[in-house]
């Protein structure tokens, strides 16, 4: 009983470890404290630009100077389009966006501008828009783990509406130019003369699919994850209990199987909608479903195994990514 305690303690911390870390290192990509330097990199000198935190879900960071309207955009690299559009109103539809990609050697790295004249992928239209972007002024460069899209603006006022997105993981515009239906976005109101950014979000929410991702783990946890071992713990140690332990371990299992279960769907419905490869996380997902399935005898020789294996699946799919 004391081994069994002590792996499962283990295994949640090291698992708890393996989800922490990721989104630490994820978080050091890029800071408005770091000091940038991209001199020989992008056209103009960065040192002394505006900086702000702009899109805390993605980690965009966006520094501006009011001379000739320079703009950086950081974002960390996941081999996809970042995009920045100056709307007039917060709206996608009427506005003009800078919109780049690169590869992790440095190469096909390509800005253009964009004319988003729609909320479809056919109505996104490359090499056009309002802009007056100063010649040889854009340029993307990746110095890992960020990239950073630069470009000037000869314009009067470029808009206090600034939009963003990111496109799907693993997926850059092929040779015609045309975008894919980006898997993030965000409406916001920068400021030139302090530098800062505020959500110009309706509904003050950076991620539209921010609900169904915390639906989605809260269910499969508590169903897998605490419910699935309370109600295996109850059938091992409280027995004696006769026969508040069979009816109590059945409604916890079956509680907790419609409720992972749930949680299962809602990762589908998820993977769908955001067009991302999960496949790992999904194969997990499925683990778990077949081994909540199963019943071995009371008396079969592998229950316990069978049981392990279940808390050990439960533990290990909430702490991988």
């Amino acid at each position: 009983m004391e081994l069994q305690a002590i792996f499962i303690a283990a295994s949640f911390f090291f698992f708890f470890l393996l989800s922490a870390i990721p989104s630490f290192v994820y978080s050091q990509s890029d800071s408005c404290s770091s000091n940038l330097n991209l001199n020989g990199f992008v056209p103009f000198d960065t040192t002394s630009l505006h900086c702000d935190l702009v899109w805390d879900a993605e980690d965009y960071i966006l520094r501006t100077g009011q001379n000739l309207w320079s703009f950086v955009l950081s974002a960390p690299y996941t081999d996809s389009y970042i995009a920045i559009g100056f709307s007039p109103d917060g709206s996608m539809e009427g506005s003009s966006a800078m919109v780049g990609w690169t590869s992790m050697d440095g190469g096909g790295g390509m800005v253009k501008q964009y004319y988003l004249g729609g909320t479809t992928p056919t109505q996104v239209i490359p090499n056009q828009g309002k802009l007056v972007v100063v010649h040889n002024s854009s340029t993307i460069v990746y110095r890992s783990p960020s990239m950073y899209m630069a470009f000037q603006l000869n314009i009067t006022d470029p808009g206090s509406h600034l939009i963003y997105s990111v496109g799907p993981r693993n997926w850059l515009p092929a040779s015609d130019f045309r975008l894919t239906e980006h898997r993030n976005k965000i409406s916001t109101s920068w400021n030139y003369v302090s530098g800062q950014s505020s959500n110009g979000d309706s509904n003050g929410d950076s991620d539209p699919y921010s609900r169904l991702r915390k639906a989605h783990g809260a269910l499969v946890m508590i169903g897998w994850g605490i419910l699935m071992i309370i109600g295996v713990i109850i059938a091992r140690y409280f027995r004696q209990w006769e026969p508040f332990w069979f009816y109590s371990h059945v409604c916890i299992q079956l509680s907790a199987f419609i409720i992972g279960l749930t949680g299962v769907i809602l990762g589908f419905i998820l993977e769908d909608r955001l067009n991302e490869s999960v496949s790992k996380h999904k194969a997990l997902g499925i683990i778990i479903l077949v081994l909540g399935c199963l019943q071995p005898e009371q008396k079969h020789p592998n229950q316990e195994a069978v049981h392990l294996a279940e808390i050990g699946t439960d533990v290990s799919v909430e702490g991988f990514p």
